[in-house]
């Protein structure tokens, strides 16, 4: 019996176990179902709150059909969602990289999706906070919101994603301080910060994160000191922490990173000299601390990093000698050492350094003969060892094998103590962009080689003792955007063929000797914005096609023996007397020149005398005869005129004799501006003040003057002030100050005629805190940049000055200033850029700015790097 019941039995079960089975597998794919269900429904929830997105990508976002009978249709929305995938019915991976997406996180289902281990939502338009929220994601190992328009703090429930290793969030809006719950993820290897606006210090719990591989908090505003705990992070392989606000020295426990092949600290405040523990970086290749205050010397032992290959050290305060075994295997490409106090001699094993491709060495005091000291570099690219105190010959020493650099781009040797001839190996360097060897005592001819170099945009010889003509091919320089030869002995005639550089902007021929005409040529260049052709010794006329050059802003053709008419062209509307003096024989409608009609009669007469006298006297004779006939009518005219003058002049005043002016006839336009305001009728007046008023008048000649009346005077002391003010005008001509074309100072009137500007303050004598600032924004532009400053106003009227940088706004021809006179430079630059404010009201009043330079304050406004 018993028995037969267990047989029983073990057939019972044997025919239940598929039944309970399949019940299972069914209740499996029910609960695969509702769960995978309710993940969609929040993601789709999500989704309808965004704004914009790449509908072509996200239309596979919806649920199952409804009627949807068999299980293998349940999970189909894990399957054909772009960018989600899902295990065993649950959202696993969620990956909507630049996907267009513009929203927020406010409605992302965070405790609806459990087992979300990877999430990358970067290289999208996601803004405002991220929710604390974020802290269920528990099984999160990847997260990845880089390059939104995220905000506010970084929530510190990120520190309760203990199994993260992977935590990007640069390139937002972040800000706050760094939290300490982030030492928490201890098995991080990437964390990357950069470029936020996060703020206070470096918690010392990040040397928590031993795994750590990638730390990138660059670009921020952090501030305080590097912690030294940093140094426990022994499996770091990259280091990033410019562009901050960190002060301090450089920790000596960063000697501990052993694994490091990148440490980035550039541009912050640190101080202090550099760790010589840093030598214990053997695997580092870059190493990049420039922009600091960091002073002393460099460690000796950084000659020990064989597989550093780029060294980044310029603009600090170091000193002292080079590492002697600086490069000694050869591996360093880029070595940026410029704009420190370093000396001595170039260490030897440079010389051998044949892997460089990039050297700056400038504005040091490295001293020594560079003939001992370069060696073959034929990857270079870029060589820079201006401004330091290196000798020798250029001839065969510097660079002896001319020929193996021909991947050389730029070469400056300026302002050093070279001698000797300018090589014609260096026609060899055919890719070369620019060559500046100025500021030295070069000696000999222009080679005719350098033609060779038909890619160069720079080329300046100034300052050295260079003789001879210049050679002619120069003017296959087709892309030659700077030509600078002044202060030398060049002579002979200006080529003509420097009228094919089409694309030349700048040209200074200045303090040569050079002969004969201006080419006429010049006037092909169309791009041309400052000519420079003084102190030589050249003569005839300007060429008039030089009136017709759209680009030129400044010419200076002072200290020749130029003569004729100054033309009326673009440049020629703004030249001062200051630009043209020195040549006896200009004429035109400038102050401080004579009239062309004189110069006229004396120019041709005297041409055309000699000419006719070697030629055919007999005509010469007939031609006296009709010049003293004309000449005899000419006098009985102006006789005439005269006599005609003084009798109206007597209706007039009989002070009138006082009456002077500049360029035109004095009486008779003194008449012509009683006519044209109806004897100064006020409906003529444009503006009043406590001087006097101002009168718009319209001449005759379709001439627009402003008539400045002053109150009449009742004191010998105020017509001695009017005639100091008229004294100082007439002899100042500057582009920023409006022409004084005449005055006149009589019992019965005393005004200044003035050039008519609309729509200024000049004339209407209705004087504010503002009116003037402007024009002293202008002016300290011009003072700091050595020429006017007319492309960069319009350059910073129509962008913003984040792209501007110190040096492109400095003169070129004076020295670079230290990093104390820098800082001053760029508060100045400050103050001039607010008073180029569009709005007037937006400009500071000059009391302020009066005050701000005189207290030597900052201004408390961005200029750009």
């Amino acid at each position: 019996m018993g028995s037969l019941a267990m047989e029983k039995m073990f057939i019972l079960i044997l025919v239940l176990v598929p039944f309970t089975s399949l019940f299972s597998l069914e209740a499996n794919n029910i609960g695969a179902s509702t769960s995978t269900d309710d993940e969609a429904t929040a993601l789709l929830k999500w989704k309808t709150s965004f704004e914009t997105e790449n509908t072509s990508l996200l239309n596979s976002w919806n649920l199952r059909p409804k009627n949807a009978k068999n299980s293998s249709e349940l999970p189909q929305q894990c399957t054909n969602w772009f960018g989600v995938s899902c295990i065993n019915g649950s959202v696993h991976r969620l990956n909507i990289k630049n996907f267009s997406v513009k929203g927020t996180l406010n409605n992302f289902p965070f405790s609806s999706l459990p087992n979300l281990e990877y999430f990358d939502l970067s290289c999208n338009n996601i803004f405002g906070n991220i929710p604390p929220q974020i802290g269920n994601l528990s099984k999160l190992v990847y997260l990845n919101f880089s390059l939104n328009l995220l905000s506010q703090n970084i929530p510190p429930e990120v520190g309760h994603l203990t199994n993260l290793e992977v935590l990007h969030l640069r390139g937002n809006q972040l800000n706050g301080s760094i939290h300490p719950l982030l030492g928490n993820l201890k098995i991080l290897s990437s964390l990357s910060l950069y470029d936020n606006l996060l703020s206070g210090p470096i918690p010392p719990e990040i040397g928590n994160l031993s795994n750590l591989v990638y730390l990138r908090m660059g670009l921020n505003n952090i501030k305080g000191s590097m912690p030294p705990e940093i140094g426990k992070l022994k499996s770091l392989q990259n280091l990033g922490l410019s562009k901050n606000d960190l002060t301090g020295s450089i920790p000596i426990s960063l000697g501990n990173l052993t694994k490091l092949t990148s440490l980035f600290l550039f541009k912050n405040k640190l101080s202090g000299s550099i760790p010589n523990e840093l030598g214990n970086l053997k695997l580092v290749t870059s190493m990049e601390l420039q922009r600091n205050h960091l002073s002393g010397s460099i460690p000796a032992s950084l000659g020990n990093l064989s597989r550093l290959k780029n060294l980044f050290l310029r603009q600090n305060l170091l000193s002292g000698h080079l590492p002697r075994k600086l490069c000694q295997n050869g591996a360093l490409e880029h070595l940026v050492l410029n704009n420190n106090m370093l000396t001595g001699p170039i260490p030897s094993s440079l010389k051998n350094c044949s892997s460089l491709v990039r050297a700056r060495f400038n504005d040091n005091q490295f001293t020594g003969n560079l003939s001992e000291m370069f060696g073959v570099y034929p990857d270079l690219h870029f060589m820079d060892l201006s401004y330091n105190h290196f000798d020798g010959k250029l001839l065969g020493c510097v660079l002896p094998e001319f020929g193996n650099l021909t991947l050389m781009s730029v070469l400056n040797l300026s302002s050093n103590r070279l001698s000797g001839e300018i090589p014609f190996e260096l026609g060899k360097l055919v890719s070369m962009l620019k060559l500046d060897l100025h500021g030295n005592q070069l000696h000999g001819e222009v080679p005719k080689e350098l033609g060779l170099l038909t890619k160069l945009l720079y080329l300046d010889l100034s300052m050295n003792f260079l003789t001879g003509p210049l050679p002619v091919n120069l003017g296959d320089f087709r892309e030659l955007f700077l030509l600078n030869l002044s202060y030398n002995n060049l002579s002979q005639k200006i080529p003509s063929q420097i009228g094919k550089l089409i694309q030349l902007c700048f040209l200074d021929l200045s303090h040569n000797s050079f002969l004969g005409e201006i080419p006429s040529e010049f006037g092909n260049l169309q791009n041309l914005e400052t000519l420079d052709l003084s102190h030589n010794n050249l003569s005839g006329l300007i060429p008039k096609k030089m009136a017709k050059m759209p680009g030129l802003l400044q010419i200076d053709v002072s200290f020749n023996n130029l003569e004729g008419p100054v033309p009326e062209g673009k440049a020629f509307r703004s030249v001062t007397i200051g630009q043209l003096q020195g040549n006896k024989g200009l004429c035109g409608n400038i102050t401080g020149l004579k009239p062309c009609e004189s110069f006229v009669g004396n120019h041709f007469t005297k041409k055309g005398h000699k000419l006719i006298v070697l030629i055919v006297p007999p005509v010469l004779g007939a031609i006296m005869l009709i010049y003293a006939v004309y000449g005899v009518i000419i006098l009985c005219d102006r006789r005439k005129s005269y006599r005609n003058a003084k009798d109206n002049n007597t209706n007039v005043n009989k002070d009138d004799d006082l009456f002077y002016t500049c360029i035109i006839d004095g009486k008779a336009m003194y008449r012509e501006i009683l006519a044209a305001t109806e004897e100064f009728n006020a409906r003529f007046c444009i503006g009043e003040g406590s001087c006097g008023r101002v009168y718009k008048a319209e001449l005759a000649s379709d001439n627009i003057v402003a008539i400045k009346v002053v109150h009449r005077f009742s004191e010998t002391a105020e017509r001695k002030a009017f005639s100091n003010e008229v004294s100082f005008l007439t002899e100042i001509k500057h582009r920023n100050v409006a022409k004084l074309f005449g005055y006149c100072s009589s019992a019965k009137h005393s005004f200044l005629v003035y050039e008519y500007l609309e729509r200024e303050f000049a004339y209407t004598m209705k004087v504010t805190e503002k009116c003037d600032v402007y024009s002293f924004g202008v002016l300290m532009l011009e003072i700091i940049q050595g020429n006017h400053p007319g492309g960069l106003i319009a350059e910073i009227m129509s962008s913003t000055t984040g792209n501007i940088e110190l040096k492109d706004l400095l003169d070129p021809r004076v020295l670079q200033p230290t990093q104390d006179v820098e800082m001053i430079l760029i508060s100045i630059l400050k103050h001039a850029i607010a008073c180029l404010n569009v709005d007037p009201q937006c400009r500071p009043t000059m009391l302020s700015i009066s005050q701000l330079l005189s207290s030597g304050a900052p201004f408390q406004q961005d200029l750009g790097e």
